[in-house]
């Protein structure tokens, strides 16, 4: 019988250190100190915007900005995954629509969401700076919420049928439920993919920091401005500061935040047969269990919270499970909210796209297929190398220890930050950008296929390589009969993330750009620059509805009949 462990969520356990205690109270002071300083850069008025400097010394308070804007984001996303993912999760009504329209949200490129949105930020604090860091906040938010809520809403699909049914058993209430079975048994999903999420959404600083409302651009200061200035003036010392600087902060992160996010969420682990190797630890966490401040806090907030939740949770049990009309009627107003919005600016582009000549339609017809074929080639090029090399990481303890910390950072790190020294490289060796910008999608991309393969060999039970040495399999006869098969799942998934990565990346990979020099293929995303850098609203709707329909016709045509197949065939019980 497999023994599965469940625990109630809860944050980690502590014991008392007073050194520790003292380190997070400095910390706390700190963080309140420069978000007193960062005020007038945040909601200061337009008018007196402050310039963006490329002295190195100003890269510590421009990567604490971007930060601000990034954690306000992120918080943001969490909330919508949690509320869209239970609703979908848990209606059949709202699935049926909540899932193709976030299908389509997340093939719908930042830049876009940008376009569309900033006159109404603005509009919300004319002559602050406010709006554009509201503006931005959304922008960022468009790049990590997707992921995120679909990581939670299959959490919620494939939680064991035995553990719901031991739910229902205990007559848990559906707050209770959320709290003591659902929310643990997204925790692992949640956390790795929050991590993804989060440093994906470094590459849009620079479009994301920079907002232009009536042709007038507004740079906010970040390290997103930076390197946008930087690489406009050709400024090779700066650049190479803000990489070196980008560099420390992904390692930072990953030690402070998401490696003791990942050894805390180990302890939600569902099942006993666990992929083979050592649980995660981290130092940070270890310290933290040290404090004393931290359990006081608990035992003070937890008090009126856990008293909340029992009042919370007998009142769902006698109000009783929700009628369905009442999902239907709370989706129908929200869809006629939704229409009120938007179908008053539809109207207005489409009346604009009719007046578009055909050319106009044919030469975007061209370019969405030559995104499309460099979108594959970067997803297949990626594959050639990450799936024997991630093969070999997940097959040894060692080269786990040593280099899997290596691809979560390089994951992280932002790949258009290279984006201006490869244009300059591009230029010297005289090579096209038809290809070139397949050399810089992989840049962003390639790591998701090296992490799904890594995670997938891992997954390969020691019973199955077992059987294989049993049998006899060697060279290429292991890789077909035994390799490939088991990791099929896993290629699929990270060809997944990788093609949605690159087809985002296309608008910074095919119109890249150094002190002056601008490198363009022809492709949609370099369209869809154009088109937003122009104000030409009418193009930009095109490209988008291009590249929201090629995605998620690809999503049908390709990804999930190989998922299908995954499924059926080479899925490990």
């Amino acid at each position: 019988m497999v023994e599965r462990r469940l625990r109630p969520f809860a944050p980690p356990r502590v014991h008392p250190a007073l050194g520790v205690d003292a380190a997070l109270l400095v910390g706390v002071l700190l963080l309140l100190y420069a978000l007193v300083r960062a005020a007038p850069a945040v909601a200061g008025p337009i008018a007196h915007a402050p310039a963006i400097s490329l002295s190195p010394a100003s890269l510590p308070g421009y990567v604490g900005l971007s930060l601000l804007r990034m954690t306000a984001a992120f918080a943001a996303s969490l909330l919508f995954s949690l509320v869209y993912g239970y609703v979908a999760a848990h209606s059949a009504a709202a699935e049926r629509i909540l899932i193709p329209l976030l299908d389509i949200l997340q093939s719908v490129p930042v830049l876009g969401f940008l376009s569309f949105t900033v006159t109404a930020f603005v509009q919300l604090a004319p002559g602050s700076l406010i709006g554009p860091q509201l503006a931005s906040v959304f922008a960022i938010f468009t790049a990590q919420a997707w992921n995120m809520t679909f990581a939670f809403y299959h959490s919620l699909r494939t939680i064991p049928r035995d553990l719901g049914e031991a739910a229902a058993l205990y007559h848990l209430g559906p707050l209770e439920r959320l709290l003591q079975l659902e929310l643990p048994a997204a925790v692992i999903p949640l956390v790795w993919n929050s991590m993804l999420s989060f440093g994906a959404s470094w590459v849009f600083l620079t479009a994301s920091e920079a907002i232009t409302v009536s042709s007038h651009t507004i740079l906010l200061p970040g390290i997103g401005s930076y390197i946008a200035v930087a690489i406009a003036r050709g400024a090779a010392g700066p650049v190479m500061w803000a990489i070196a600087t980008m560099l420390a902060v992904v390692v930072l992160l990953d030690q402070l935040v998401w490696r003791p996010l990942v050894a805390w969420s180990h302890r939600y682990q569902l099942t006993a047969n666990a992929p083979t190797g050592e649980e995660p630890t981290s130092w940070a966490l270890t310290l933290l269990t040290r404090s004393a401040l931290l359990p006081w806090l608990g035992r003070h907030l937890a008090a009126p919270l856990e008293r909340l939740r029992q009042r919370g949770a007998g009142g769902l049990e006698e109000v009783g499970p929700l009628r369905p009309w009442v999902g239907r009627v709370a989706g129908a107003l929200l869809l006629l909210a939704a229409a009120a919005a938007i179908l008053p600016a539809l109207w207005h582009l489409a009346q604009a796209m009719a007046a578009m000549p055909a050319a106009v339609y044919a030469r975007f017809l061209l370019a969405t297929a030559a995104t499309l074929a460099r979108v594959l080639a970067a997803v297949l090029l990626g594959a050639l190398w990450c799936v024997p090399v991630g093969v070999a990481i997940g097959q040894s303890r060692r080269l786990t220890a040593y280099l899997e910390p290596v691809v979560q950072n390089a994951a992280a790190f932002p790949a258009n930050l290279l984006y201006g020294l490869a244009v300059l490289l591009f230029l010297r060796l005289h090579l096209s950008m038809s290809f070139g910008a397949v050399l810089l999608m992989m840049l962003g991309t390639q790591w998701y296929i090296l992490f799904n393969i890594i995670a997938g060999t891992q997954a390969l039970t020691g019973d199955l390589l077992e059987a294989g040495k049993v049998f006899g399999l060697r060279g290429m006869e292991r890789w077909r009969s035994l390799i490939l098969p088991g990791i099929f799942p896993s290629l699929v998934t990270g060809g997944l993330t990788a093609a949605g990565g690159a087809w985002n990346l296309s608008i910074l990979a095919e119109a890249a750009s150094w002190a002056g020099h601008r490198l363009v293929a022809f492709g949609l995303g370099s369209l869809i620059t154009q088109a937003a850098g122009s104000g030409q609203e009418a193009h930009l709707f095109l490209g988008i509805l291009l590249m929201s329909a090629t995605v998620v016709g690809l999503n049908a045509v390709l990804w999930r009949p190989l998922y299908r197949l995954a499924e059926s065939r080479f899925h490990i019980e």
